[in-house]
Formats: structure tokens, sequence, C-alpha cells
């Protein structure tokens, strides 16, 4: 007899489904309990960001994005705790939350509270309430980073940077745009000009400083 596509292995409908957009992988789950399982496989979701408007509580909606292997994670909107995010998806590699204008110091403090070690690249474009306390709370915790966005943090100062140099020892990518407190003692802080404070950053590939009116 005729076979059809659902009499494929669980991992040839999960490499089928990996070519899909994001939308079609959601909609093959929805088929079928062979179709949900094998759109589960993390090798479907691989290198998928999830984008979350997070206003009301979903108690499924962390666990579905463990479950299929998400680790990196844009929030559009933000109306409640950020440190949902953290705790619900342990793994998080890329969190971006670039806009989200009204994410505060003690949103992001209590966000952070431990280290989380496999997060790697920040995003903070835009969120203008930001000032130097978060930067030492991510120096802290966050001491994985490789890519730490600050464009338009404009409450960030020189102080905020001796944090970073001090904690970001893996940092390769710093965006400064329009970080207009930030003068050239703060780049001497990441270039290890102040060694009793801090060593800089070495690892440091990309520094961007457009608009930091500042600088000489």
């Amino acid at each position: 007899g005729s076979a059809n596509i659902s009499c494929l292995y669980p991992e040839i409908l999960a490499l089928i489904f990996s070519y899909l957009d994001v939308r079609d992988k959601g909609r093959s789950a929805q088929v079928c309990g062979a179709w949900r399982d094998a759109a589960y496989h993390k090798s479907v979701w691989r290198g998928v960001e999830a984008k979350l408007h997070l206003r009301r509580p979903n108690p499924s909606l962390f666990p579905s994005l463990v479950r299929r292997g998400i680790r990196r994670v844009q929030v559009l909107s933000l109306r409640r705790s950020l440190r949902d995010v953290v705790q619900g998806v342990p793994n998080v590699e890329r969190l971006n939350l670039s806009g989200c204008f009204n994410l505060t110091d003690s949103w992001l403090g209590h966000a952070f509270v431990q280290d989380v070690s496999t997060l790697v690249e920040l995003n903070l474009g835009m969120c203008k309430q930001i000032t130097d306390s978060s930067l030492g709370r991510i120096a802290q915790h966050l001491k994985h980073l490789e890519i730490l966005d600050l464009g338009g943090c404009s409450s960030v100062t020189n102080t905020g940077l001796l944090l970073v140099a001090w904690g970001l020892k893996k940092l390769k990518r710093l965006n400064l745009r329009s970080c207009r407190h930030v003068s050239d003692v703060g780049i001497g802080h990441l270039a290890g000009l102040n060694p009793d404070a801090a060593n800089g950053t070495l690892s440091l590939e990309y520094l961007g400083l457009q608009d930091c009116q500042k600088l000489t």
C-alpha cells in the first residue's frame, strides 16, 4: 500500500519541519499527536528567537520554550516581571530587551539575582531608565557576556563602564551609541588605564561610540 507523510519516522518529520518558518512550525504541531511530537524536537527550533509580549501570566509559555530548546528571547513589551523570563528559560543565550522603555534598574535587579552562565548576548538598546546600578548587577552575574548593547542608554556614566571592565572579561562587542555621559575616562576604564580598579576588557573587538558627545 501507499504510505503518507504521517508514517515517516519522527526524525524525518522533524527534519522537514526544521525548514518551515516559525508560524508553520507551530501550525504543524497542531495537526496530530505524531506531528506535535516531531514538531517539538529541538532540532526544529534551533536558532529560532522567541518574540514575546510579557503582559499577563501564561503558565505554559516558558515550559513550551524550554521543551523546544529555544535559547534566544526577544521581549517586545514588558508589563510584568523580567524575572519570569530568566527563571522560565534558564538556559537563555541571547536576550533582546531593546525598546522596552519601561524597564527599570529594579526590574533588572530582580531578574538577575544569581549567575546566568549561559547568557552571551544582552541588548538593552533604548532602555533609557537603565543606569550604572544595572551595569553593576550585570557585571556581577553575567560574566560570560560577549555582546552588550547599551545604545541610547543615556543614563549610563563612566562608573558603569568601570563596572563593565571589572566584571565582563569575555566581552567582545559593546555599543555605547548616544551614551552622552561617557567620556575619555570611561573609555580608559575599558582599556585598562586604571589598573587599580580593573584590568580592562581585553577581549573587546568592537566598540560603538557614535554620538558620544563628551569624547575627545
